[in-house]
């Protein structure tokens, strides 16, 4: 598993990362949390899971909880 934290918002074009991992079977996770910028906020695409939350210290608060989004059927990693 790989996991691609975004530090602060600062996101950066992750695909060539993402082309890599996937051609070595890698599970890719894309850590969201302080990136998100409301309903487009989508991450990348080719994330298997893109993880996004909400504490109070967020820019997008809702005091709290999360959301992961699960793009890919993990089965294929072996």
């Amino acid at each position: 598993m790989l996991i691609i934290s975004y530090v602060y918002g600062a996101t950066f074009n992750s695909q060539a990362i993402m082309d890599w991992a996937h051609s070595h079977n890698i599970v890719v996770v894309e850590d969201m949390a302080e990136s998100f910028k409301g309903n487009k906020a989508t991450g990348n695409l080719d994330a298997d899971f893109s993880l996004f939350s909400f504490g109070t210290i967020k820019t997008c608060t809702a005091f709290g909880g999360s959301i992961m989004v699960i793009r890919n059927d993990i089965k294929k990693y072996k």
